[in-house]
């Protein structure tokens, strides 16, 4: 080991390292900052394409089980891990509108369990006013996916949903769980073990005020209350791998999930295991959980295949967060009759997969799982999208429209039409109906949008407004770049130079992007220029202002 480098923490299986409590303690520090500025990936299954698919499964289990007299005078829907709480209210924004057009009450009978096991996060969702429009619907309380049916609302009554749920929707949570990585070769076992380290000690001072000593003070008393101090120390930490014997004892699982890899994927050497225990857990749990006739849906990625699961599959940063692969393929492998596995056709391996798991057969419910989560919708949707990407100037708003027919109400893709239209073309007339379709729909965690908006604004020099729509971004972001490049040009014309250099100069400190960074820096550098043209345009005038040469004059 380098002489630079210091342990923090010694060898244990991979989520029970520093480096992996410390990810999770991100979720404490920062709450729903992290899924708004993306640094955890998340706006792909919350834009519309994946919830309202959701929607189209939920109604048709509800026919099902309707149908068979089973479903429940109050339907419960449990949703772990809610991130932002957008995949929901798009599920219910769908679920409401179709009930409507059905004649059906099960919308007015529906209670959403909207949860998470953090908090931070939950108290972010709940003051966003994301479920204001489904007020009475939605219960927020603490609970995970080891324990969907123990939830604890957030005015502290412990509720057991246990045989009361009708679905359960996660989405990215099996990738929080513990797991481990083992190889097997031959009638030996082995589990990779990691260590945390500290990468150049002489850096430490640019991200904490605590010394060396009490960093590895904190780290050997073990409080994670205290552990959320060295959230901010993951640049600098690393992980030192090393594989170690398996007791006998251990090896059941490990020679299980080999088995199953090698009958449908033979290949010579050592097989890769990761082991998905608490996925599988959580997996269990959930079913136990669910009504006779419920369900779970959920979405993760990792591999699917035999052949994918046999490879050397380590966890990975998320900002300061943390996530591992999930192995469906052992998943499935390792699930107890009667419960079954489905997955959508035409899936690609390697990408994010959705999983439809239940006990029952549910052959309506499947069959509404199979058509809505069919592959060839997403990859249809992504080439259309890519399509107008790249359209030129005068195909790029027939473009646009061609890849919105296939998702109308994905506010994702309608500001990024807007966006494109009216910064390329500079077009507001059909840039701006787009727009407020998606600050309609979801204008609680849309800083871009508000954002585009005030730019528009700007354009028409309506600066009043254009202040109003900014005040907005930043209440939900204000850790962004845009938001101040915008700030400044409003300043500019408000004849606030001070303010705009500012503004310029926050603009360059949030952007993430170098090149874009290189543009803010120019356009500071031009504020810095006004503001001396200004400053010394002040004193030239002041010094020529002839009541100021007379007072000067005057002896009183």
């Amino acid at each position: 080991m380098p002489d630079n480098e210091v342990v923090l923490h010694d060898w244990t299986p991979l989520t029970d390292t520093l480096d992996w409590r410390l990810g999770k303690l991100a979720y404490q520090a920062r709450g729903t900052q992290l899924f708004v500025n993306n640094e955890v990936p998340n706006l792909l299954h919350q834009g519309g394409l994946i919830p309202y698919r959701a929607a189209e499964v939920l109604l048709a289990n509800f026919a099902e089980a309707q149908e068979r007299g089973t479903l429940a005078d109050e339907i419960v829907v449990v949703e772990p891990g809610m991130g932002l709480g957008l995949f929901a209210l798009q599920v219910l924004d769908r679920l409401k509108a179709r009930c409507i057009q059905r004649g059906v009450d099960w919308y007015d009978r529906l209670t959403w369990y909207a949860t998470d096991a953090t908090p931070a996060v939950l108290r972010d969702v709940q003051r966003s006013g994301v479920f204001d429009r489904h007020a009475g619907r939605v219960v927020f309380g603490q609970a995970s996916a080891m324990q969907p049916a123990q939830v604890r609302t957030m005015a502290g009554e412990a509720r057991d949903l246990t045989g009361r749920i009708q679905a359960v929707f996660h989405s990215y949570v099996f990738c929080m769980l513990p797991m481990n990585l083992l190889q097997v070769d031959g009638e030996a076992v082995s589990v990779l073990l990691a260590r945390t380290v500290l990468r150049r000690p002489s850096l430490l001072a640019e991200y904490t005020p605590l010394s060396l000593e009490a960093i590895q003070a904190i780290v050997g008393r073990g409080d994670p209350t205290e552990h959320i101090a060295l959230v901010d120390l993951y640049p600098l930490l690393d992980l030192e791998l090393a594989l170690s014997p398996v007791e006998p004892a251990g090896h059941a699982r490990a020679r299980q999930i080999a088995a199953a890899i090698h009958a449908e994927a033979p290949s010579e050497g050592p097989i890769w295991v990761l082991d998905s225990s608490g996925a599988q857990a959580a997996l269990s749990a959930t079913l136990d959980a669910l009504r006779p006739d419920g369900f779970l849906l959920y979405r993760d990625y990792g591999p699917t295949t035999a052949a994918a699961a046999n490879e050397q599959l380590v966890y990975q940063h998320y900002g300061a967060t943390i996530a591992v692969q999930v192995n469906h393929f052992a998943l499935e492998h390792l699930l107890p009759a009667p419960a079954a596995v489905t997955a959508p056709p035409g899936e690609r391996p390697g990408k994010v997969s959705s999983r439809l798991v239940s006990r029952s057969a549910l052959s309506q419910t499947r069959a509404a799982f199979r058509t809505a989560y069919d592959f060839a919708d997403v990859l249809a949707l992504r080439s259309a999208a890519g399509t107008a990407r790249s359209a030129p100037d005068a195909a790029l708003v027939a473009s646009w429209q061609a890849a919105l027919k296939l998702e109308p109400d994905n506010w994702l893709l309608l500001t990024e039409a807007a966006d494109a239209i009216f910064t390329r073309l500079g077009d507001p007339g059909q840039a701006y109906p787009l727009l407020k379709h998606a600050l309609d729909l979801n204008p609680w965690i849309q800083a871009t949008a508000w954002d585009l908006l005030a730019e528009m604004f700007l354009s028409a020099n309506e600066l009043g407004q254009a202040a109003a729509a900014l005040e907005k971004s930043r209440s939900i972001n204000p850790e962004h770049a845009r938001l101040y490049a915008a700030l400044s040009r409003l300043h500019q014309a408000r004849g606030e130079p001070e303010a705009a250099v500012t503004a310029a100069a926050q603009a360059v400190a949030w952007e993430s992007d170098p090149d874009r960074r290189v543009a803010h820096a120019d356009r500071l550098q031009e504020r810095i220029s006004d503001l001396a043209r200004r400053q010394d345009q002040d004193r030239r005038l002041r010094q020529e202002r002839t009541a100021g040469g007379f007072h000067q004059r005057f002896s009183f």
